[in-house]
């Protein structure tokens, strides 16, 4: 069965926001939207062409002296005319002096011929931008492919999905929208990359880093920008960040504060539930040394000032003169505090990475490369105070390791839904990426039967999302029963705060229940493994385990459920996604027959 490849979703979404901004005038966001560019002048941009990591690992002197050369050359290089800023194709990346993690950025260009340039996402380069005629001279690097493309990636495509450049001298749109590591790119009204992973450029093997700058790149030639407007998008906490009915943490190695060794923590996931008396502030140290005016970072909730976060300790003095250094800060009324109640605070640190969330709300995402390497945790301040700390060990993150893809074969070829059968209309084939309809869904299938099996793919959730991935189930019955369903769910969603465990996404629904606290956070690609080989099922989620079972064992004494599971006795049937009208995105979907002859 095939399907006409679809996009119109996003592309009236586009529409829409194009629309606003054509009505607005120059360099005025549409709603939602702050300009990161004003019209007038260069405030609250630096100029660096570093690896950002490299320019955070600075000393403040030296980082502050290099800024300040670096801005004699912004100067010379970057201008402002009748509100355009003006590159004559040299000097430093125009760098925004904030960073930025999830994000939509809005941007109109115009450049000349022979030249080129890109837009920096976190400090990675880079969206491309080309000359893409044959006189520009580099259709050896796919310029004339046009521009758009993530160039510089190496394991994923770099080339846009089509050309869509105007001609020069006309004013090119971009819409790119990050999320994780994900890109989405809208050029002039085209799609010309959608969903594809961003590379980190400086660290191949590593992810891209989590926040950073938006650079303009200078290349060669004279571009001129506009209308540079940048919507930041909130990053929900993952999985591991809420807590159970019974307030304890999802996921494995959690202790009581009390009874975990605090004394020596580098990178550590922390809940604390707690209340404040009055205006007092509550404080939460971490990697401390020192005693009470030694070196710590801390986290402090004030009623009076908001959410701080600071470097107790940047000098040698032993004294309580010893000046604290904010590093990033939230005010109170953006924190999601709650006065005179019980307030919950998770906080995620990860080597220079720290991340904290009041009440589900985000309100510290930085990257900070100095203070003390580990240390203790401690606090103060908190009245009805419950903490739980774990030391955060690669395997409790959510991440998947890299595995031999040696006998696989992709099942979905990214553009439609060849091979595949049961409830088409349902699902939407775009570029690289299969789609659950919101509203729609229904079950689709592969259309071959399978046996044993493993099953390798990635999806992202929207808010409360629900769906399954069907198991030996035959067509035009209900999957779950007939077959076996492995649940995929927004676990975090509070609708299904009361479900069971068996009910809880991975499980085998209504059969083994799976291990929570591993998905990523709503919004992020997470990646998922099935194995099936008789009647044993192993289901790993972000690199963590989170069924391990025999099938004939857990039903002996009945199913947890308590209902008739006759596809438990299935040998062979359809793998497939069985939707609940959600929009579930799906992608790289491959596929390892077992004991096949």
């Amino acid at each position: 069965m095939r399907t006409r490849l679809t996009v119109l979703p996003f592309l009236c979404l586009f529409a829409a926001v194009a629309a606003a901004q054509d009505s607005s005038k120059l360099n005025e966001p549409p709603e939602g939207y702050v300009a990161l560019f004003n019209g007038q002048d260069l405030a609250g941009w630096i100029g660096h062409s570093l690896d950002p990591k490299k320019l955070r690992e600075m000393p403040p002197d030296e980082r502050t002296g290099l800024l300040e050369k670096n801005w004699d050359e912004v100067e010379q290089h970057w201008s402002v005319e009748n509100g355009e800023l003006v590159n004559d194709g040299h000097g430093p990346y125009l760098t925004t002096a904030k960073d930025y993690g999830d994000f939509e950025l809005l941007l109109e260009y115009k450049t000349v011929a022979k030249a080129d340039s890109g837009i920096y996402l976190r400090g990675v380069p880079q969206v491309q931008i080309w000359d893409t005629t044959e006189a520009g001279g580099k259709k050896e690097m796919k310029a004339d492919k046009g521009s758009g493309g993530l160039f510089n990636n190496q394991k994923t495509p770099n080339t846009p999905l089509v050309l869509a450049d105007k001609p020069f001298g006309e004013w090119n749109t971009f819409r790119i929208r990050l999320v994780g590591d994900s890109v989405t790119v809208l050029f002039n009204d085209k799609l010309v990359v959608n969903e594809q992973p961003l590379e980190n450029y400086w660290d191949r093997e590593n992810q891209l880093y989590p926040v950073g700058p938006i650079q303009l790149q200078t290349h060669g030639g004279e571009i001129r920008f506009r209308n540079v407007f940048l919507k930041e998008i909130p990053r929900k906490p993952p999985e591991a960040g809420y807590l159970a009915e019974d307030g304890t943490p999802y996921g494995d190695e959690w202790k009581e504060a009390s009874a975990a060794d605090t004394n020596d923590l580098r990178n550590f996931d922390m809940h604390a539930t707690f209340k404040l008396e009055g205006d007092l502030p509550a404080e939460a140290l971490f990697r401390a040394n020192g005693g009470e005016y030694g070196s710590a970072l801390v986290l402090t909730v004030s009623p009076e000032h908001g959410i701080l976060l600071s470097d107790r300790k940047q000098n040698d003095s032993d004294s309580e003169t010893s000046k604290p250094y904010t590093i990033a800060s939230t005010p109170l009324e953006a924190s999601g505090f709650k006065k005179n109640e019980s307030n919950h605070l998770y906080l995620r640190v990860e080597d220079d990475h720290i991340q904290a969330w009041l009440n589900a709300t985000p309100v510290i995402d930085t990257l900070y490369a100095h203070g003390p390497e580990s240390g203790a945790i401690d606090g103060s301040g908190a009245h009805d105070l419950k903490a739980y700390v774990r030391n955060l060990a690669t395997d409790t993150r959510e991440e998947m390791p890299a595995a031999d893809e040696v006998g696989f074969e992709a099942i979905f070829n990214g553009q439609d839904l060849s091979g595949w059968t049961g409830d088409v209309t349902g699902y939407a084939a775009e570029p690289n990426v299969l789609k659950s309809k919101p509203g729609a869904g229904g079950n689709l299938f592969y259309e071959s039967e399978l046996t044993d099996f493993v099953f390798r793919f990635e999806f992202k959730l929207d808010e409360g999302g629900n769906n399954g991935v069907g198991l030996r189930a035959p067509l035009g019955r209900d999957a779950a029963y007939a077959g076996m369903e492995s649940q995929i769910l927004d676990n975090t969603s509070e609708q299904y705060a009361t479900i069971q465990p068996y009910q809880a996404h991975g499980s085998i629904y209504g059969i083994v229940p799976a291990k929570r606290g591993y998905l990523a956070p709503v919004g992020h690609w997470n990646q998922q493994e099935i194995v099936l080989d008789g009647s044993h099922v192993k289901v790993t989620l972000n690199g963590k385990v989170i069924i391990d079972a025999d099938l004939e064992e857990a039903s002996k004494d009945g199913t947890p459920d308590h209902k008739e599971h006759p596809g438990l006795k299935n040998q062979a049937g359809h793998l497939g996604f069985l939707g609940h009208g959600h929009e579930i995105v799906f992608r790289n979907l491959r596929l390892k027959r077992l004991n096949a002859e």
